[in-house]
């Protein structure tokens, strides 16, 4: 395979991260990642990527109902029967949803040029909810970028305004 295939690397890549690459695929992608430093870095943009995308998105706790409901389709061997045609058409409907959703994100322009992160911090709130997520990206030995993004969970108060103090480290 050509691993400097920018399109392989995302595909492999993000299927390794959403976990539908299995078996032998997996434990070769593995070693790769070790031998090979291209790898190894869109990895951790990929990572990075979708661990914020993971991060956005609010908690819901399902009702009691719902895992009654699982726990017999699952167990019950009457109802198992009846619905394999609906179990092919569910695997079908999420392979294709996967398929869209690892398309639309390997879509996002990403110049090749464009450095990948050298550190990602999550700041939490005195009660542990995610509010910032900063990137810190290295271009040059002296030229850093930090970028700040609000999280969905962050909350504003009308009295209030949002500061971030960055400190040099001492050179002393």
């Amino acid at each position: 395979m050509r691993y400097d295939n920018e399109l392989l690397v995302d595909m492999l890549c993000t299927e390794y991260i959403l976990g539908t690459l299995k078996g032998a695929s997996r434990r070769r992608f593995e070693q790769l990642i070790k031998q090979r430093a291209n790898l190894a870095q869109a990895l951790s943009w990929w990572e990075s990527h979708l661990h914020l995308l993971a991060d956005t998105v609010p908690a819901v706790t399902p009702p009691n109902t719902i895992w009654k409901n699982i726990q017999k389709r699952l167990f019950d061997k009457n109802i198992a029967n009846n619905t394999s045609w609906w179990k092919s058409r569910a695997f079908l409907s999420t392979a294709l949803a996967a398929s869209l959703a690892t398309l639309l994100i390997i879509q996002t322009p990403r110049s090749i040029t464009d450095p990948m992160p050298a550190a990602i911090a999550l700041l939490a709130s005195e009660t542990a909810q995610p509010g910032w997520l900063l990137n810190e990206t290295k271009k040059s030995a002296t030229d850093v970028e930090i970028k700040a993004i609000s999280l969905a969970s962050l909350e504003l108060k009308p009295d209030n305004a949002f500061e971030l103090w960055l400190l040099p480290a001492d050179k002393s």
